[in-house]
């Protein structure tokens, strides 16, 4: 039975300047909850970007500083890829790997442009290659069915991203889908169309398109045979490459047990013996005293030459107080206050009115000098025959240390030297090893580029077979607008009626798949909180409808921040509808309720939820994956994405 595609997002890696960042997820309900401002709606947009997207809302202070390279392991169709971008250069190509994060080194990368006149791209354009893997054919979207004149853009990723993504600034937006865009909002009306296999009149885009895949078939043929030649000519036989990633393991495996060995024989080679160890402890604590006298010098150096600056000092004043009384002897100090004196400098007269100092004073001033300068002059004495101490005893201890260390090597040299040659034989082992080793992993990358072609066929020849049951479609007249309209109007109304809200009547989709609510469009309702619940049941029943049929859109969803514009809890004296808590805890109650329903049916399918406050129905834990936790109080939980800012 054919299904709708599906994506799943494994792990989200940013590779930072000091440390690695990451998220894991797994299928089913995905939630990121905590504090505002922690970088939580930067998980969902780091996953876009990585997808094609923009990098507009990535360009912040923290990742600005820390982050580099964004890498997304993304399930494809049962297929795992690593898609690697750089964070702050949007202009650069994306690099996809086969594989996951790790194993990187095993594949060639594909370098794909993030537009497709990207020229630097050798590979093409990542749009391509993700609706390649998905099964979904690249058909060309008037703008509007209704206008000859209109023009026509092969579809996009980009397309059907805004299928699956509902940004923070679009739930419950008058922008949903571009509205405020009339060309731009056809053309999503004319993609939804395709993603629900309703083509109208659209035959002859279908057999143009069925001809472009089958002639790219043809050249991916023509290009595995060549190929195949190649190598054979040059001797190499891909089958022989088939057991190389079990061949590289066994290597690691064999190089694990070498470096077990090498540790071993080191520990053994620092201490062979007991008398080696023995003398080894007397080296160490001889090195250790020989560090303490060490730094005691150094101690002692610092203080004779403080001393002696202070010693300078004093001396210093002591001949300038000894200068002051012969001067006083000359300027008689029993001149009346109000004397004048020449000054020495330029000449004029300097009355003398302060008291003078008497020669008493200075007597004393000098002694006290006098007792200090010879108090210091005791202190560098005592530190400079502690210096030759400690110099004559650093000595003593190096001639000890030297004929320890002779010592050491004389009674170790026999066991030894059969050390030093293990060593070596298993250093020389390891780099064989290495040399081996490598080899394969360039063998299984060899092997992994020639399987990716025979993928590639498969794919193609995959998606050439639904191009042509939908050209039967379209002949047979079986699948019609009416009818997916009546199915996604049927489940939207469910949504509508377990919502919450008051007054539920007038519940329809209209044929440009818009939202009515009470008889009213989802664009001209006024109430921001209506329009809220109204834009998530339109992405959760579109999602329904594809776990139902097959269709040309991933059954993912990503919503940020569905509780804006819904009072979470309720004031004493709030008696508006849409302030019910009730209201948000029925958004999730009821996501839960189609995954569940995906799991009995055993479709996959991933929803990533991210908001500030987690619903009381699932405090339980129960029911959905914790992607982050965060608080920007930290304690137990990160602080944000860049937890580490």
């Amino acid at each position: 039975m054919e299904i709708s595609p599906y994506l799943l997002v494994v792990r989200l890696i940013i590779q930072g300047v000091v440390k690695q960042y990451e998220a894991r997820f797994q299928e089913g309900l995905n939630l990121v909850w905590g504090d505002m401002d922690s970088g939580k709606s930067s998980i969902l947009n780091l996953i876009d970007y990585c997808l094609g997207g923009k990098n507009d809302s990535l360009l912040y202070g923290e990742m600005k500083a820390n982050g580099r390279l964004a890498c997304l392991e993304v399930n494809l169709n049962g297929k795992i890829f690593t898609f690697e971008r750089e964070i702050l250069s949007a202009s650069s190509p994306i690099r996809i790997y086969t594989g996951y994060f790790e194993e990187r080194d095993r594949n060639f990368p594909l370098i794909v442009g993030v537009s497709p006149g990207d020229t630097f791209a050798p590979d093409g354009w990542v749009s391509d290659f993700i609706l390649e893997n998905l099964g979904i054919a690249k058909v060309l979207i008037k703008e509007s069915k209704y206008r000859e004149d209109s023009s026509s853009d092969r579809l996009s990723f980009r397309d059907l991203m805004k299928l699956m993504y509902l940004k923070q600034t679009r739930v419950g937006s008058d922008a949903l889908l571009d509205y405020q865009s009339p060309v731009v909002f056809n053309k999503n009306v004319e993609v939804q169309k395709f993603v629900f296999n309703i083509y109208d009149d659209e035959l002859s885009a279908l057999n143009t398109e069925l001809g472009r895949e089958v002639a790219e078939f043809g050249e991916l043929e023509k290009n595995e045979r060549f190929i195949r030649k190649f190598l054979s000519d040059v001797k190499i036989d891909v089958r022989n490459f088939e057991h190389s990633q079990e061949e590289a393991e066994q290597y690691q495996d064999k190089m694990a047990v070498l470096d077990e060995s090498l540790k071993d024989l080191k520990e053994d080679f620092v201490l062979s013996s007991d008398v080696g160890e023995t003398i080894s402890e007397a080296i160490k604590t001889m090195r250790a005293e020989i560090f303490a006298v060490d730094s005691r010098l150094k101690e002692i150096e610092n203080q004779y030459g403080n001393f002696a600056k202070l010693n300078n000092t004093y001396q210093f004043d002591y001949k300038a107080l000894k200068l002051s009384k012969i001067s006083r002897q000359i300027i008689s100090v029993a001149r009346p206050k109000n004397d004048h004196i020449p000054c020495p400098l330029c000449q004029s007269d300097i009355e003398i009115n302060s008291s003078a100092i008497e020669d008493d004073d200075i007597e004393h001033q000098l002694r006290s000098l006098k007792n200090r300068t010879a108090g210091i002059e005791t202190v560098l004495m005592d530190l400079r025959e502690e210096q030759k101490v400690l110099l004559n005893q650093k000595e003593k201890l190096r001639i000890r240390l030297i004929e320890a260390s002779r010592s050491f090597d004389e009674n170790n040299l026999a066991s030894i030297s059969p050390l030093l040659t293990s060593i070596q034989a298993i250093e020389d082992a390891r780099s064989q090893l290495k040399i081996t080793v490598a080899e394969a992993e360039k063998n299984l990358a060899i092997y992994n580029k020639f399987v990716d072609i025979g993928s590639k066929l498969e794919l193609k020849s995959a998606l050439i077979e639904k191009l042509r049951r939908s050209i039967k479609i379209i002949k047979d007249g079986l699948i019609g607008l009416d009818a997916v309209v009546e199915e996604l109007t049927v489940l939207f109304v469910s949504h509508m009626q377990k919502s919450g809200l008051q007054k539920v009547h007038g519940v329809y989709l209209d044929k440009k798949f818009t939202g009515h609510f009470r008889d009213i469009s989802y664009y001209n309702t006024s109430s921001g909180g209506v329009r809220t619940i109204t834009s998530i049941a339109l992405f959760v029943a579109r999602l329904q409808y594809l776990l139902k049929h097959a269709c040309n859109l991933p059954t993912f969803l990503m919503i940020d921040t569905p509780g804006q514009n819904i009072g979470r809890h309720r004031a004493d004296d709030d008696n508006t509808e849409v302030s019910d808590p009730q209201l948000y805890e029925s958004i999730f109650n009821q996501i839960i309720k189609v995954i569940a329903s995906a799991k009995v049916e055993n479709r996959k399918c991933q929803v990533i939820i991210v908001d500030n406050d987690l619903p009381d129905s699932l405090k339980d834990g129960k029911n959905y994956h914790l992607v982050k936790r965060f608080s920007k109080q930290g304690g137990k939980f990160e602080k944000g994405l860049i937890n580490d800012a």
